[in-house]
């Protein structure tokens, strides 16, 4: 009722709006209709928390008001865009933690932004780290999924496994969901992912290269996928891995997966003009999970 409630004024102030579009970087200041439960990820920019908002399942990211420019970039991001294979945003709320009653899970009275958004069953990280057999038609599929949401970084890749209960290893089809941060791009992320021309860049180059940088660093991911294996393990600096990158040296991939290989080799050549685009590669992956299904 509460949840229903709260719909209902947001509806009702649509309405008022003039061109009938609501402004998306809203930010709340009642907290009192999210819970906070047990901590599930840490990293750079704040902390995660399984949650409820009304109680509806969410995940709810917490970040210090000290980061708020890059708070509001990511919410704006999130709430201006909906695609099947992006993360949905809810909610966005301002409050000091300690005058809430949030001491149990929160210890410090800074004041905190809350990013609340759809809580999904795991990572593509931690099923990878799990080191568990995956059916090939599986990973293609969701080598696809993250192709169709153009990004990139596993532990960003969520995933609700769907058991069909007669597969043997648990695994019969996923739901891939990518979290588009804005403080997290993966070109200005992870090192390993990084396209050259980015290792290499000016801002301005990044800008122009973004897509095909993409794609570069896409191919990255899919080379962890398929092996296991993080891409360019134990090379910690741009140098190094700039220098091994230009002498051709890529990740290993599996000597099963012919035309899978042959379109990842395509993406992570040196020469970005050379790349396919996400709308090339997708329709190349589902020619493929065709062959597969098919038994071919």
């Amino acid at each position: 009722c509460e949840l229903a409630n709260y719909l209902s004024i947001r509806l009702r102030n649509l309405w008022r709006v003039e061109g009938g579009e609501m402004d998306s970087l809203e930010v709340s200041s009642d907290i009192k209709s999210l819970e906070l439960e047990r901590n599930i990820n840490k990293g750079s920019f704040g902390e995660v928390y399984e949650s409820k908002w009304f109680g509806l399942a969410t995940a709810t990211k917490i970040i210090d008001a000290s980061w708020n420019d890059m708070f509001i970039k990511e919410v704006g991001i999130l709430a201006s865009t909906s695609h099947q294979n992006l993360i949905k945003y809810y909610y966005a709320v301002k409050s000091n933690a300690n005058e809430n009653g949030e001491t149990s899970k929160i210890n410090n009275s800074r004041e905190n932004v809350y990013l609340v958004m759809e809580l999904m069953q795991t990572s593509l990280s931690n099923i990878l780290e799990a080191k568990r057999a995956m059916p090939y038609y599986f990973l293609i599929d969701v080598i696809y999924q993250i192709a169709r949401g153009m990004y990139l970084k596993s532990e960003n890749v969520l995933l609700n496994v769907i058991d069909d209960g007669k597969s043997d290893n648990g695994f019969h089809y996923a739901i891939v969901k990518l979290i588009v941060f804005g403080c997290s791009k993966i070109n200005v992320g992870t090192l390993r992912y990084r396209a050259p021309e980015i290792l290499k860049s000016t801002m301005e180059v990044t800008k122009m290269c973004a897509f095909e940088a993409d794609v570069y660093s896409f191919t990255m991911t899919c080379s962890k996928i398929l092996s296991g294996e993080d891409p360019f393990d134990g090379i910690d600096t741009k140098k190094e891995l700039l220098k091994k990158i230009e002498k051709g040296k890529r990740p290993k991939l599996p000597s099963n997966c012919d035309d899978l290989n042959e379109l990842i080799e395509e993406c992570w050549t040196l020469n970005p003009s050379r790349r396919p685009s996400f709308g090339d590669i997708c329709k190349r992956l589902i020619t493929l999970k065709k062959k597969i299904l098919g038994g071919n």
